[in-house]
């Protein structure tokens, strides 16, 4: 039940998940 919509919708999930991840070091740095 996988349609193209599916697909993108996890590419940018993806996506905003890494950025997240990134900020979140950025911020715990000294």
């Amino acid at each position: 039940m996988v349609s193209d919509g599916g697909r993108r919708y996890s590419r940018v999930y993806l996506v905003v998940k890494g950025t997240h991840v990134s900020y979140l070091l950025r911020v715990q740095l000294p």
